[in-house]
Order: structure tokens, then sequence, then C-alpha cells
């Protein structure tokens, strides 16, 4: 590949990461650009070498208390669950992802539900008491 750079620069990066793009967006465009394909996760490494690795873990524990089942891990209301927990923490939220959510909490407040989470059932509505005070859920 006589010296053909495999991953883009960090002026690249910058330029990407000031667009907006995500990084699986970045990997897309530079096999566009390049023909060069690769990987979200070579993206991520060069987004940190280029000393932009802005990832912030967000804590999840008070919208998702419980220990989850692998099997629950990736369900809807987990991933509703997390999505909320972004968007309460000021995260960049994918539109389509805050539309899921919105909607999501209208029908729950819509019904008078709450999601709790049993391990060997997974997550489950019922109905929403007084003494609720952790809506949308109860732990």
């Amino acid at each position: 590949m006589s010296g053909q750079r495999l991953t883009p620069t960090p002026a690249e990066i910058v330029k990407f990461r000031r667009g907006g793009l995500t990084h699986q967006q970045i990997a897309e465009r530079w096999e566009q650009q390049t023909g060069i394909r690769v990987t979200r996760g070579a993206i991520t490494a060069a987004i940190a070498r280029a000393g932009m690795q802005e990832r912030t873990v967000i804590d999840h524990s008070d919208l998702i208390p419980w220990r989850l089942s692998p099997e629950h891990l990736n369900s809807y209301a987990a991933q509703l669950l997390r999505s909320l927990g972004r968007m309460r923490a000021g995260a960049t939220v994918r539109p389509q992802e805050r539309s899921s959510v919105t909607s999501w909490l209208k029908s729950l407040e819509r019904r008078n539900l709450v999601v709790t989470y049993i391990s060997t059932v997974g997550f489950v509505y019922t109905d929403r008491h007084p003494d609720d005070d952790r809506w949308p859920i109860r732990p």
C-alpha cells in the first residue's frame, strides 16, 4: 500500500468529529474517500490518538438498578432506559432514539405504568403506585 494511511490523520479526525460524525460514520466516510475499509474500533483508536477521546461513561444505575441477566441486556426497555440516562446526562442522543424514549415515556404516563425487572422474566410493566418515586422505574 505504498505509504497510504489506513486511518484518517489527526487533522482529518478533528474535521470529521467537528462535522458531527459518529465513529461508524467516519469509518464509512473514510472507506468512501479512500477505498480502505476500517472498523469502528480502528476509528475509535484513531480518535484517541488524536487526543479527542470525548467519551463520557454514564452511570445508568439510577435507571437500571438491577443486575441484568445476559439475555436481558439489550432488551427494548434496557435500551430505552440507557437512552433516557444519556438524555438526562445531556449526552448526544440521535433524534430517532430521543423520539423513541419520548414516545415510550408518554405511553407509560398515559397508561399509569412503571417498568420493573424480574431476573427470571425480564422487564415487566406494572401499575404505578403513589409511592413510586423513581418513575419510570420501580426498583
